[in-house]
């Protein structure tokens, strides 16, 4: 008899449609809100700035360097040009220009040769 008791207790089929409906609708309610809060809560989670801004300040960083090194190349380039210009002053190609080789006739001639057969060959 006891397990009759239990058996209609738990007989969700002969309980009234109105009263079935309603605790439809409340454990309905119950796992909506449970799923629309824990939504809520991931959603927080979720919507939050990435915290691995460190890497972004890191490639910020690495691209300053890599500019910094590309000026720094530009200008020292720039330098080294420079300092060939002055290097090579219009002093330096005039003395150059005018200067003078004292060369015997006979030495002369063994040039004059040596030129001739280089054009020849």
């Amino acid at each position: 008899m006891r397990s009759n008791k239990i058996k209609m207790k738990f007989d969700f089929e002969n309980w009234p449609e109105e009263k079935r409906k309603k605790i439809f609708i409340l454990i309905l309610i119950f796992l909506m809100s449970t799923i629309t809060l824990g939504w809520l809560v991931s959603l927080k989670f979720s919507l939050k700035a990435p915290a691995d801004q460190k890497s972004d300040n890191e490639w910020r960083q690495i691209s300053n360097d890599v500019l910094n090194f590309f000026q720094k190349t530009s200008d020292e380039a720039q330098s080294i040009k420079n300092q060939i210009k002055d290097s090579l002053s219009t002093s330096t190609v005039q003395t150059a220009a005018t200067a003078t080789i004292d060369l015997s006739p006979a030495e002369l001639e063994k040039l004059k040769e040596k030129i001739l057969e280089k054009t020849n060959n």
